[in-house]
């Protein structure tokens, strides 16, 4: 209770700071008149021309304190000597004569100053600290997942190998797309698939072109992937804009996918549905029919956001309550229905399936595309009579069974969006009755016209009594009325009085409820925000990052204590070794996460690409944090070096510079020097090898020996490259490899770290020109270090002359070759001058050859 009390009285106590500010400024203020008048004069000064009149009057306003200190003042205490302040701050040349006062007041001043200055940058830390928070959680947590990735591989080596040596059985991952037959896991393994596939939808409709504008699109083509299983892969895109919100043709998709009855089945098909919930379904479909027999198991779920409804689904390709998928053709499908808010009334719907087709079902591209064309898939016109029509040939029938569902699929969309759009307009457009119940129906003016007169006429009721007895008397019968006492008049007349107040409140309850109604349709009907800019884009795109970072972290960590208790279980009962790694069937996915080639060709394959497209997937991030987003017109040329936790150094090579050539003109010499090393110089005890992956994928071998202090240490440098052609730009993509399992020797010496990336972009004013970006990451360990300071590695690149906008001479650095570290400066250098002098080279003679028409 006393706590109570004292808390209550504390505000009285402790001043605000707005009080205490106020009291500062009069104190400031009493110190000016003090000093502006003559009183400090008469009290303070000790010159024999102080006025004799003043001292008495100001003695006799503290009469009162004389009298009680007159014994004090018999006592004659020593004077004390003021020292002399040589550097005492001058008085100003009008004010106060009294130098305690300025000073005080000065010092209050200044302190008031201070205080508004620390306020102002508390204020902007604040602001700063919440801009660079996400990044710093971003950044924190992708550290902590590739400590966990490692972490995980390399327990699983141990665990993968006691599973095959105990023959215990592996367990299912959503990541295969399998399903198995326990409850639990089951549900848990079909969100799982489905959110995945839900991550990968703006991806995906970035590579097909479908972000950069909002026309109307019908595309189906057959485009070829020589390097994986699926030789063939068949894209379908329909964009449309639908005239009615997008919320009607969001159901009107659902419904179809959900309804069995939407889809015209051939009679030897059957479709089963589950639905897992009320967002979430599971198809099981099988076809028997051309003498094939056709499985396809899809998963779909629903995602409703604020301006837009996203449907997507995948195929299962193993399901352990379904045995037979096993047995005949199995279909491979996924695919996106995306419908966007355009304002009122108006949506944009875009479908995007893709297909990939195993070897054995086509591996003619030609032929794949003929197919597509003669069932008319993507067209406006076409009906049912164009599939059931098409001949079937024994050798493709699983293909032409393959297409026949999926144009089924595509007229079962197709009609439900049309009825869909009737419906809607069926129930909100009928002019007739419209008309109709105008006629009938009074309106809001009317309405409330009426009511004013009505509430007159109770008024003339409730003032004149006499008149209401008329009244009564002439719509009364004929039968003679008695007269009516005067207290159930006045009854009557409350009653009345009360009927009016009930009529107006709700009247101001019919205003007030049109006008709430008029906002909510002001509001709905407004167009989404138009200023969702370029960064938002990216922020949006950073934060789905960071949060895919966080959710993986929490798996591997539970992965990590679950495995390390496997293992320590397991290393205590045999009481040996971990044995070595066993080659297993996923063990290589462990080891290209680790930037690790494995010697089986097939594997080293695949290796090689997923190594190539994980850094694509890293091109956006790594340009924002070098500042190279948005796009600027001005050039950089730029080099950093930042030390980084683990004692290693990140150097950083920017360039940025506009071709006055197409796209095309860029692109070609700077991957002609990429595949054939044309215009790169290689020392004589140093061997370079290339290996063509595919037409778009390289991988370098280079291997040197440097001696230094007495020792020879020898330089690995392997590196894949990868090039990426996007509809708006060609992206250039490589990573250096820290373990070739056929290359041994690469465990001794000195391995070169580097990853970057280089685009090319048209410029959106001028499309016959073009901006060519450059970023290359390069980590020396802190063990090759020959001195560890960033001032000593800036000297270095600085000496070579790396992003500078003149290229130079090869071979000005042909002699710096006295370290490893000046062995992979020299290597670097020389790539750089060889494809800017390329680039320039083609860049002028094709100028020449087509130069610009004169304005």
């Amino acid at each position: 209770m006393d706590d109570q009390l004292i808390l209550e009285d504390l505000h009285f106590l402790i001043a605000t700071d707005k009080c205490l500010q106020d009291e500062v400024s009069e104190l400031c203020n009493l110190l000016d008149s003090y000093a502006s008048d003559g009183v400090e004069e008469s009290v303070y000064s000790t010159s024999s021309d102080t006025d004799s009149s003043t001292v008495d009057t100001i003695l006799q306003d503290f009469n009162h304190a004389v009298v009680e200190m007159a014994p004090a003042l018999h006592e004659k205490k020593p004077r004390r000597k003021r020292k002399k302040i040589i550097d005492e701050e001058p008085l100003p040349a009008v004010g106060a004569r009294n130098k305690f006062q300025y000073r005080q007041k000065q010092e209050i001043l200044r302190l008031r100053s201070q205080v508004n200055e620390l306020q102002q940058v508390l204020t902007n830390s604040k602001v700063s600290g919440s801009r660079s928070r996400h990044y710093t959680e971003r950044h924190r947590a992708i550290l902590e997942n590739e400590q966990l990735r490692s972490a995980v591989a390399r327990q699983a080596t141990l665990i993968d190998t006691m599973k095959d040596y105990m023959h215990k059985k592996r367990r299912v991952d959503a990541e295969t797309y399998r399903l198995a037959a326990q409850h639990s896991l089951r549900i848990a393994s079909i969100h799982a698939i489905a959110d995945r596939q839900y991550s990968r939808q703006f991806h995906a409709f970035v590579k097909a072109g479908l972000t950069s504008n909002n026309d109307e699109v019908h595309i189906s083509r057959a485009l070829c992937q020589d390097n994986r299983e699926n030789g063939i892969i068949l894209e379908f895109i329909n964009r449309v804009h639908p005239p009615v919100p997008f919320h009607v043709i969001g159901e009107a998709l659902w419904g179809a996918m959900c309804s069995t009855n939407a889809q015209d089945f051939p009679s030897s098909a059957s479709q089963t549905i589950e639905h897992v919930d009320s967002d979430t379904l599971y198809q099981a479909y099988t076809d028997n029919s051309n003498g094939v027999s056709l499985n396809a198991n899809t998963i779909c779920k629903k995602y409703i956001e604020d301006h837009r409804v996203v449907i997507a689904w995948r195929n299962v390709l193993e399901d352990e309550l379904r045995p037979h998928l096993s047995r005949g053709a199995l279909e491979q499908q996924w695919g996106w229905m995306v419908v966007e808010d355009l304002g009122s009334r108006q949506c944009q719907m875009t479908i995007f399936v893709q297909v990939p087709l195993e070897k054995s079902m086509c591996n003619n591209v030609q032929f794949a595309q003929q197919a597509i064309e003669t069932f008319q898939f993507c067209t406006p016109q076409g009906g049912d009579d164009l599939i059931n029509s098409q001949p079937i040939d024994p050798a493709i029938s699983v293909l032409m069974t393959l297409l026949n569902k999926g144009r089924h699929f595509e007229l079962a969309i197709r009609r439900a969006v049309q009825q869909a759009v009737q419906n809607y307009y069926y129930a909100m457009s009928q002019p007739a009755i419209r008309h109709d119940l105008e006629l009938l129906i009074a309106s809001d003016a009317q309405l409330g016209t009426e009511l004013s007169s009505m509430c007159e006429l109770l008024d003339t009721f409730s003032s004149d009594s006499s008149l209401l007895d008329q009244v009564m008397e002439d719509f009364s019968s004929p039968r003679k009325r008695k007269a009516v006492p005067d207290d159930q008049v006045r009854a009557k007349n409350k009653f009345q009085y009360r009927q009016r107040q009930e009529i107006l409140q709700l009247r101001d309850d019919v205003v007030a409820l049109q006008g709430r109604l008029a906002e909510l349709k002001a509001k709905s009907a407004s167009p989404p925000p138009s200023d969702v800019t370029f960064w938002a884009g990216i922020a949006k795109q950073e934060l789905l990052t960071k949060t895919e970072a966080l959710q993986e972290n929490a798996h591997l960590r539970s992965e990590v204590d679950r495995q390390m208790t496997f293992v320590e279980s397991m290393m205590a009962l045999l009481r040996k070794r971990p044995l070595l790694p066993v080659e297993g069937k996923d063990s290589h996915m462990a080891e290209w996460k680790q930037f690790k080639l494995a010697a089986s060709q097939n594997l080293r394959i695949a290796a090689i690409h997923a190594i190539a497209d994980r850094e694509y997937s890293k091109q956006q991030s790594a340009f924002l944090n070098a500042g190279l987003y948005p796009q600027m017109n001005e050039e950089v040329y730029r080099t950093e070096a930042k030390p980084q936790p683990n004692g290693s150094v990140l150097a950083k090579f920017i360039v940025r510079t506009r071709f006055d050539v197409p796209v095309d003109v860029i692109s070609v010499p700077f991957w002609n020097v990429i595949t054939t090393n044309r215009g790169i110089d290689v020392p004589e005890n140093a061997i370079q090898t290339t290996e063509c992956i595919d037409a778009d994928t390289y991988y370098h071998q280079y291997h040197t020996a440097v001696q230094m202090n007495c020792v020879i240490t020898p330089v690995h440098l392997n590196m894949i490259f990868k090039r990426y052609e996007e509809p708006t730009r060609k992206v250039f993509v490589w990573r250096s490899v820290i373990e070739d399992a056929l290359v041994p020797h690469m465990s001794t010496g000195v391995k070169g770290v580097q990853y970057g990336w280089a685009t090319i972009e048209p410029v959106p004013e001028d499309p016959d020109s073009c901006d060519f970006t450059f970023l290359c990451h390069v980590l020396m360990l802190e063990k090759d270090l020959e001195v560890n300071s960033i001032d000593y590695i800036l000297g270095k690149m600085d000496k070579y002359g790396f992003c500078r906008r003149d290229i130079g001479n090869k071979k000005d650095f042909a002699h710096m070759r006295r370290s490893p570290m000046e062995v992979l400066m020299e290597r670097g250098r020389q790539w750089g001058v060889a494809y800017r002098q390329a680039i320039h080279d083609n860049a002028k003679a094709y100028r020449k050859k087509y130069p610009r028409p004169a304005h």
